[in-house]
């Protein structure tokens, strides 16, 4: 009985400090926009409310 071998994959390009922190930024820009306007009506409530 004949066993398919599988491919073996492809070794990961080397990445760049550069390259890793462009990805670390796209990553977290999505985070930044949900956290944004959380973080604006958070800051309007607790100024209405009299806190400094």
């Amino acid at each position: 009985m004949r066993q398919d071998v599988l491919p073996h994959p492809a070794a990961p390009a080397p990445t760049t400090r550069r390259t890793q922190i462009a990805q670390g930024i796209r990553d977290s820009f999505s985070v930044g926009l949900g956290i944004f306007p959380l973080g604006i009506a958070l800051g309007l409530l607790i100024i209405q409310a009299g806190l400094p």
